[in-house]
């Protein structure tokens, strides 16, 4: 660790990033993410009218550094901006400025935030496409994959994870958008961040339908007069109970849940959480009530605050804002953490066939491999050992 290089991975202004990344990220997930970030942010500023290029991540002995590249001269040395009337002369004649302005003016002007959270939702729409590639993925039966087959199956799932990444940040402009202009707008009429935000509460279908699967569940529970100290006694209460944690888990069993990284846990291999999640859940319609008409006071105490000519566009931006949160909540699940999972099976499966021939000692030193040694050449010995392996694990 003392030989580490902390050069800086290329032009302009890099800010270490631990907001998701909070420690060396592992090779596969440093490919995902160089390729995605870039790529998706790019082409939701492009469309939106954003005058930036995208937003870069680069990696420096594994840490994630961040860099937001500008529209003219984005690999040019970082020098200081130039002054504001000969910054206002290039955005005026630029053409790709130019086109951006345009952009952004329609943007405005048509709040397309609105067409893609309905794309999200709709049935057969953006959330449905992602569950059903996730879910083709996920139903692979590995154990009956051939060695060769495995590898080409763990490189179709990294590079649909990279699609997927693509597709995230790409989505954050459509959920994050409407609630930057609900904050931007309030911050204009005095009003604090503080006092808005939780104007948001409630508003993901996405978090509460979930909630209610799992209080179903305890309720089934209770209801047998059995006390379950395990899921698996849990199941053997009831074929219904069994049935609903089973379809819970093909849509949350695949998720990693305590990293962005393929090292993270899914769901499907910590039974003892969804275990305590579902023995805490409880009936909480009372406070959902009482939360209802607590959040209802908060909004007109909030709009009493905004000009009276405004109050038309506060109740739009507010009104947008709930609608994205649905997208915003369930964006991660669908496009990162459940891709991030997928990945994680597929080189378990790897791992443990390595293990079986004598090549690793852990199944999950194959975490650690780079996507350019996830070759048929690993089941002879081709790839790096179970030392490298632990080597690049600890840092």
């Amino acid at each position: 660790m003392n030989n580490l290089n902390w050069n800086a991975p290329g032009p302009g202004h890099w800010a270490l990033d631990r907001s998701h990344v909070n420690r060396p990220a592992t090779l596969i997930s440093q490919h995902v993410q160089e390729y995605g970030t870039a790529r998706g942010t790019r082409r939701m500023f492009e469309e939106l009218g954003a005058p930036l290029d995208a937003l870069d991540f680069r990696f420096v002995n594994g840490m994630v550094y961040s860099r937001v590249r500008p529209l003219i001269r984005p690999d040019s040395p970082a020098t200081s901006l130039p002054p504001k009337p000969l910054l206002r002369a290039m955005i005026r004649l630029h053409p790709e400025m130019r086109r951006r302005a345009r952009s952004a003016t329609v943007t405005t002007a048509t709040r397309p935030w609105r067409r893609i959270a309905q794309e999200w939702s709709a049935p057969g729409g953006l959330r449905d496409q992602c569950t059903d590639s996730n879910l083709a993925l996920q139903n692979v039966d590995r154990a009956a994959l051939s060695d060769g087959q495995s590898i080409d199956h763990a490189l179709q799932v990294i590079e649909h994870a990279k699609e997927m990444w693509v597709r995230h940040f790409w989505l954050h402009g459509y959920d994050l958008s409407p609630i930057g202009v609900l904050l931007f707008s309030t911050q204009q009429w005095g009003i604090a961040h503080a006092d808005v935000i939780p104007l948001l509460e409630g508003a993901s279908p996405s978090t509460s339908g979930p909630e209610s699967v799992l209080r179903r569940i305890r309720e089934a529970v209770d209801a047998s007069g059995r006390t379950p100290s395990t899921l698996d006694e849990m199941r053997d209460i009831s074929e219904a109970i069994a049935a609903d944690i089973d379809a819970f888990l093909q849509r949350r069993g695949a998720l990693v849940f305590s990293r962005y990284d393929i090292d993270g846990l899914c769901l499907w291999e910590a039974p003892e959480v969804l275990f305590a999640t579902i023995m805490a859940a409880r009936d909480d319609s009372d406070r959902q009530r009482s939360a209802e008409v607590a959040l209802a006071r908060r909004i007109d105490a909030v709009r009493a605050r905004v000009p009276a000519d405004a109050r038309p566009d506060f109740d739009q931006a507010l009104e947008e804002a709930r609608a994205a949160m649905d997208l915003r909540d369930d964006n991660g699940p669908h496009t990162l953490e459940w891709p991030l999972g997928l990945m994680r099976l597929a080189m378990l499966d790897i791992g443990r066939r390595l293990v079986a021939k004598g090549l690793l000692d852990r199944a999950t030193d194959a975490l650690e491999l780079g996507v350019d040694e996830i070759t048929a050449e690993l089941f002879d010995g081709g790839g790096p050992g179970a030392t490298e392996l632990r080597r690049r694990a600890i840092w």
